[in-house]
């Protein structure tokens, strides 16, 4: 027989509904006068998934599977209709809160996390509107950190417009900055 194999919940995706049914249905025969008690025995177990390879789950993960069978009549965790969005502070109220602290850090080293905190301080975002990891997300997705800009250009009277690289890659000529068009704060969506 071939060894067992012991899953753990961040390998729950292979794991079919029918054989996690199959573990929660080893549940109400399971011995055990708590439900952790139940959960430890059924750990115990070894099924056979549908290709015949034997399985164990930790108790953990049955208890996981369970706690969302019983809330949602599902296995697994419910797609939330809040990701990837800000809580209660839109991405321009942020923008404004970064501009409004980066001049205190003229001529200094400092970090996203760094930011953050001057931005608590001054009372201009306060935690309960985002918290230090998804302000870290946002920050990180829309600044050119880590990259390397170079504007090549021949010399005067050439001719030629400069050219953009990012990263050693050409992005193209640059354009002359339209004064008009550039009046506004970009709309930056998240």
């Amino acid at each position: 027989m071939p060894p067992v194999t012991q899953l753990r919940q961040s390998h729950m995706k292979r794991v079919t509904n029918y054989l996690k049914m199959r573990v929660l249905g080893a549940l109400e025969s399971a011995t055990g006068d708590s439900n952790i008690a139940r959960y430890h025995a059924v750990s115990q177990i070894t099924f056979l998934d549908e290709d015949g390879h034997p399985c164990q789950f930790t108790w953990r993960t049955i208890q996981t599977w369970w706690y969302y069978y019983r809330k949602h009549g599902i296995t697994e965790a419910p797609d939330r209709a809040d990701k990837g969005t800000t809580r209660k502070t839109t991405p321009e109220q942020l923008l404004e809160a970064i501009e409004q602290v980066l001049p205190g850090f003229h001529g200094k080293k400092y970090n996203i996390a760094e930011v953050y905190r001057a931005c608590i301080q001054k009372g201009l975002l306060q935690r309960s509107q985002i918290a230090p990891n998804t302000f870290r997300r946002i920050v990180n997705r829309f600044d050119l950190r880590n990259t390397t800009i170079t504007i090549r250009h021949n010399r005067p009277g050439l001719g030629f417009p400069p050219v953009v690289y990012q990263d050693g890659q050409r992005l193209g000529e640059a354009t002359k900055l339209d004064m008009i068009a550039n009046d506004r704060r970009p709309n930056i969506e998240f």
